[in-house]
């Protein structure tokens, strides 16, 4: 009876020391499958971590370089905006001046003022005209489609057509005061009207206008 008692003594013994082993042996290899992990983990941190954040700078200083060259643009854009509505606006006082001088001293008995107002518009109507022109076809890239076609119905419809009726008006030497001074009228008063009206339709339009 002692002997089988023993027996099964030994049996639980062997049963418990395998299992402890095993168990052991468990545990180094879990032990050492995670210090791997962290290993790695820590090599790929100290890798990818770093490549990481230099892709993020680098995409926020792109974006950041497009942003200011955009700007930069804009500015460049409304510069040029800002210089072509002063550009315009001169040339069109300019012409409007030489206009009203021409038929503001036929009505005096005096001509040799008129005469000498006349060979004024003569010789640089003529150039003012073709400045406006040209400055109107900046109106292309600076200004909405529209406002290009609004300028170029201006040029052709209000200033081409009265250095027209001057030129008649010369050329026949008309002795009638009345057609000079309606002339004269309209250069000083209807024409400036509109001239102001082209003039406050592109600020508009451009946005650089005083509210």
């Amino acid at each position: 009876m002692f002997l089988q008692k023993d027996f099964y003594l030994i049996l639980l013994y062997k049963h418990i020391g395998t299992n402890y082993k095993k168990n052991k042996m468990n545990l180094s290899t879990s032990f050492f499958e995670n210090a791997v992990m962290l290993l790695l983990t820590a090599c790929l941190t100290g890798i990818i971590v770093p490549l990481l954040f230099r892709y993020i700078d680098k995409q926020r200083n792109e974006k950041q370089k497009i942003f200011e060259a955009e700007l930069l643009r804009q500015e460049k854009i409304i510069e040029s905006q800002e210089l072509f509505l002063d550009h315009l606006s001169e040339l069109f006082w300019e012409y409007q001046l030489l206009l009203i001088d021409v038929s503001y001293y036929h009505q005096f008995p005096e001509m040799d003022i008129f005469k000498m107002k006349l060979k004024a518009y003569e010789e640089n109507s003529g150039k003012l005209l073709g400045k406006i022109r040209a400055e109107i076809s900046k109106a292309i890239r600076l200004t909405p489609l529209n406002v290009f076609e609004q300028l170029k119905q201006f040029y052709y419809q209000e200033l081409l057509p009265v250095d027209l009726r001057l030129t008649v008006l010369v050329s026949k030497e008309a002795k009638n005061n009345d057609e000079w001074l309606k002339l004269n009228a309209y250069a000083v008063y209807t024409l400036s009207e509109k001239v102001d009206m082209t003039i406050d339709m592109l600020a508009n339009q451009l946005e650089l206008k005083v509210t």
